[in-house]
């Protein structure tokens, strides 16, 4: 995808960060994502398009202090919403990085789980990017995504 596509993309996100939370749907499906994918106390987590936190500070509370949540996201303004409710709970093992999920830098075996809800689809060649996130789970980590379905 263009760099165009991908600052006119930040620029609606930092837009709707203000009242992104607002919508129970949001919430209610990082919620069951974090449900299904177990984080467990200790892991080391990464939550692609992290948004304003609502799936990486349940992950945070369930992980605990000896576990590591680290988020990224294309938009500013969702990661500046993030940060201040990080900083709310008190939670010490949350790093939040304003970074294009497709461009991530982080070692092979990184991570024990990555989450990601609801941002696939604004991903360009999902193959490769599974491929890349694959690649930087630890042996036996865990992907789980979810998104919105083409029903026509």
């Amino acid at each position: 995808m263009s760099e165009e596509y991908k600052q006119e993309l930040a620029a609606i996100f930092d837009a709707r960060a203000i009242n992104y939370d607002e919508d129970n749907l949001r919430a209610g499906l990082a919620n069951r994502l974090v449900e299904i994918a177990k984080p467990q106390p200790g892991e080391r987590v990464l939550d692609i398009a992290t948004g304003t936190g609502l799936v990486a500070i349940p992950t945070a509370r369930r992980i605990g202090e000896g576990g590591r949540v680290v988020g990224v996201d294309l938009s500013k303004g969702m990661l500046d919403r993030a940060s201040r409710d990080v900083e709310a709970e008190g939670l010490g093992n949350v790093e939040l990085i304003h970074v294009d999920a497709e461009k991530l830098a982080f070692p092979p075996s990184s991570f024990d789980l990555i989450l990601c809800s609801s941002a696939l689809p604004y991903m360009s060649e999902i193959p490769a990017r599974l491929r890349l996130w694959h690649d930087i789970l630890k042996p036996g980590g865990r992907l789980a995504f979810n998104c919105w379905s083409d029903a026509t």
